[in-house]
């Protein structure tokens, strides 16, 4: 089943974790477990979700609604090798 999300998310170009989840007939939040496992397998890299420095040093920080940010993940080359792609 990851190969399966995998493939879905690589041929969406993006895709909201929901979205996937249906697809795979499975629960948000199993697909966010699959998502991290695909990451901490190499085929996945987590991506930022616009902020370019540590949260602590953000003067935003107290009222950033960081739970609400979107997790995004990219392909990386390991991931394009098995999905027969050239680049991620």
């Amino acid at each position: 089943m990851l190969e399966k999300l995998l493939r879905l998310a690589a041929g969406r170009g993006s895709a909201e974790v929901g979205a996937l989840a249906r697809a795979l007939g499975v629960g948000p939040g199993q697909a966010v477990q699959m998502l991290e496992t695909l990451e901490r397998q190499g085929y996945l890299e987590r991506t930022g979700a616009g902020c370019d420095q540590p949260c602590e040093r953000c003067p935003l920080h107290a009222a950033c609604p960081a739970e609400r940010r979107p997790r995004l993940w990219t392909l990386t080359p390991k991931a394009a090798r098995v999905l027969g792609r050239r680049n991620p």
